[in-house]
């Protein structure tokens, strides 16, 4: 086993859009640990947890735990960066894991709603596990739950964790290809911005999702290759949902370029036939004008018996070439 994740306890920080400069009131400390059949329950005595939850975390208290326990200043940058993408890094005896989660966005007057991507950290430190994390975090109140979790092996956690994460994915993905076939339905019937707007939503979800689920896919196969996990299952179930779910979103984002390309050219084929009939429209009008201009020039050879005549030649010119380019193939 890495000497890294060899003998420690559990600690949890977890923070609401921690910004560097900004304070939050003191946080809400819980502390846990496994019990006699495997479940999570909170432990009385702080020496007796393996895992302590601290919620809301302000910067003085992210202080406080670097000084107490010596963690990588780098670390700590790494899990207040809020753009930082899922990897791995060891620094000597401390290990640095962070995933991407994922989470819908629901917005006032918003027809569908957004899906984004959000880091979540652990470092692994000599006798603790550090994990923390900038929003309210869903799955570590569903890890709760769970029996048979073990909290003496950080890596074990991370990657149930993971799976959990990845099944959200996953299903946050077939909504989302949902969405876009009602999307394109409708697009097909009738092309408007609105829709067209909506789909372009859905493809920046998509992107975000394809780019965070590569890097989470990443870090297992990482894991794997330095051999740090104890259960071999579960990481091999876990890489193969993240590889599944990576080839759920490349799919969905192909899809969805191949309906974008549909719209695009369904929109320029539109246009061209507007403009074709408004030509014809124009041709057929422009006989009428000429045959009146023709006749109405001031020269005296120019003899008109009847004032009606040329009425019948420009209504039986511009009769004669509607039919035309009725008749014609090139104009259909």
């Amino acid at each position: 086993m890495n000497p890294v994740l060899a003998g420690f306890s559990f600690v949890l920080v977890k923070k609401d859009s921690f910004r560097s400069n900004r304070l939050y009131n003191k946080g809400m400390i819980t502390f846990y640990r496994n019990g006699e059949h495997g479940e999570i329950i909170k432990s009385e005595k702080k020496e007796e947890a393996s895992w302590v939850d601290v919620v809301h975390a302000s910067r003085e208290e992210l202080e406080q735990l670097q000084a107490e326990y010596s963690i990588e200043p780098t670390f700590l940058e790494a899990a207040m960066d809020e753009q930082e993408s899922a990897h791995l890094e060891q620094e000597q005896d401390q290990l640095l894991l962070i995933m991407d989660l994922c989470k819908e966005q629901t917005e006032a007057n918003q027809k569908i709603p957004k899906w984004t991507t959000f880091p979540f950290t652990l470092i692994v430190v000599p006798h603790r596990l550090i994990t923390i994390s900038q929003e309210a975090n869903p799955f570590l109140e569903e890890m709760k739950k769970r029996r048979g979790i073990k909290l003496e092996e950080p890596i074990h956690f991370y990657l149930v964790l993971l799976k959990l994460v990845i099944l959200k994915y996953q299903e946050y993905l077939r909504t989302i290809a949902s969405t876009s076939n009602e999307i394109s339905e409708r697009l097909y019937k009738k092309m408007n911005n609105e829709g067209l707007r909506q789909l372009m939503k859905l493809d920046q979800s998509l992107v975000y999702f394809s780019s965070s689920l590569q890097a989470n896919q990443n870090v297992v196969e990482k894991i794997q290759e330095m051999d740090l996990a104890n259960d071999q299952k579960v990481l091999e179930t876990t890489l193969v949902e993240c590889r599944q779910a990576s080839k759920m979103s490349n799919l969905y984002i192909s899809i969805n370029e191949r309906i974008s390309e549909g719209c695009n050219n369904i929109l320029s084929n539109s246009m061209n036939i507007v403009v074709q009939r408004l030509t014809v429209i124009t041709i057929i009008l422009s006989i009428p004008a000429i045959v009146f201009g023709f006749y109405g020039m001031n020269v005296k050879s120019l003899s008109l018996p009847h004032p009606w005549i040329p009425i019948a030649l420009a209504l039986i010119a511009s009769l004669a070439c509607w039919i035309y380019f009725k008749l014609s193939e090139r104009y259909k």
